[in-house]
């Protein structure tokens, strides 16, 4: 991710060949699921570089029912079924993480995520104090 220290290098088709694999033995091993959730495109802000059209369509032809969202901050694009809203509430940009072209999308389920760290963090922490 964005400032993460890894070095840049590795071969991106590999990694989504790679992904979608995964997904694939998600969808096709476990029975009940009701969504993917995936948590946005930090470094590589594109749906045409993540090639997401390629990954929703194998998650609908392998799971009609299946709903996916895209925790990318902005307007849902084709074959997302739910709009996520990081740290406010749908519309908001209280925390300057919503793309400047995001609207709301009228019809699809609305979902916002949040942290219940004090600090802020969204996993374990020394300091872990709930809000």
């Amino acid at each position: 991710g964005l400032h993460s220290g890894r070095p840049e290098s590795g071969n991106w088709n590999n990694y989504l060949q790679y992904m979608n694999r995964q997904i694939e033995e998600i969808l096709t091993e476990y029975e009940d699921i009701a969504g993917i959730w995936l948590d946005g495109w930090w470094d590589r802000p594109s749906h045409e570089t993540w090639r997401t059209e390629e990954t929703y369509q194998l998650i609908h032809r392998l799971k009609p029912d299946v709903l996916i969202g895209n925790n990318h901050h902005r307007t849902p694009f084709w074959g997302e079924d739910i709009q996520i809203f990081e740290k406010d509430a749908p519309g908001e940009n209280t925390h300057g993480f919503a793309h400047s072209s995001l609207t709301v999308e009228e019809g699809l389920p609305l979902e916002t995520c949040d942290t219940l760290h004090l600090n802020g963090a969204w996993g374990y922490t020394a300091d872990h104090r709930p809000k």
